[in-house]
């Protein structure tokens, strides 16, 4: 009688540990169906937030919010036109270029790329014939937006032109009217001399060299977006023109002697910036 009462709990023991073997088993099964489902779902949201290059993706930030812009007016009445050189040029007007032959030096960057870069010129300055220079360039750079209407002011058309071409994914080509329009503001500020002093704006001109980081900023940024070799050749060269830019300044403000004009050689480097996109 014994031996039958062992059976019966041995083999009670034996159908619970059976149960508990089964549980468990199914348990792991979950577990692990869990475990490769979250996987899939990390998988899933990582290769969505990484662009094609394996790069994780953030938001691009638009022109605006690099803020190259540092003039908020310009007093013109007491102050004339200066012209480095004896060459008078105003920003878009497109330089006279001495040598014909070296303006075919950078074939690879001709033609659109350079009307943006005038184009952005062309918003910057304050020339009588700036707005037909504008309207000139505008098909051929961003014909997908249309003429500005009268309540628009210069400086929101130039920004809703960049917008457009960031938004036709041409960041590289926003990026060229970004730095005319810089670069053009420069010159404005430089062609504009005190009549008694002899000297453009100095406090505006130092705002404006600060803005140089944040074009930079811009610059780099089309730059990683770009695809077309020709224009991440013409924005490299934008690059290295903001340092020789910079690096004007500085010598010129280093080795002024008050005679002359203090910032010519700085006028002649910028002017000399379109040639580069030629």
């Amino acid at each position: 009688m014994s031996t039958e009462k062992n059976d019966k709990e041995a083999a009670k023991k034996h159908s619970r540990r059976k149960k508990i073997i089964i549980a468990a088993s199914i348990l792991a099964v979950l577990g692990v169906m869990f475990f490769f489902i979250r996987t899939g779902d990390n998988a899933d949201n990582l290769q969505t937030s990484l662009g094609r290059n394996g790069r994780r993706h953030h938001r691009q930030k638009t022109a605006r919010e690099y803020e190259v812009k540092f003039i908020d007016s310009l007093d013109v009445k007491n102050v004339r036109v200066h012209s480095a050189g004896g060459n008078r040029h105003w920003a878009g007007g497109g330089a006279p270029n001495p040598n014909t032959e070296a303006s075919n030096e950078h074939p690879a960057v001709s033609g659109r790329l350079n009307a943006a870069y005038r184009l952005g010129m062309a918003f910057a300055s304050l020339s009588d014939d700036a707005e037909a220079q504008r309207e000139k360039l505008l098909g051929m750079v961003v014909p997908s937006i249309g003429k500005k209407a009268d309540t628009t002011s210069v400086e929101h058309f130039f920004y809703d032109c960049v917008a457009q071409a960031e938004n036709d994914d041409e960041r590289g080509l926003a990026a060229l009217m970004m730095s005319g329009y810089y670069f053009g503001s420069l010159c404005t500020v430089l062609e504009y001399i005190d009549s008694e002093t002899q000297l453009p704006d100095e406090k505006t001109l130092a705002a404006g060299i600060k803005k140089m980081d944040n074009l930079k900023e811009y610059l780099n940024e089309a730059l990683t977006a770009e695809k077309e070799v020709k224009t991440t050749m013409a924005i490299q060269r934008l690059e290295a023109a903001a340092d020789s830019v910079k690096n004007a300044y500085y010598k010129c403000q280093a080795d002024y002697d008050e005679e002359g004009n203090k910032y010519d050689a700085l006028l002649s480097t910028i002017r000399g910036i379109e040639d580069v996109l030629k």
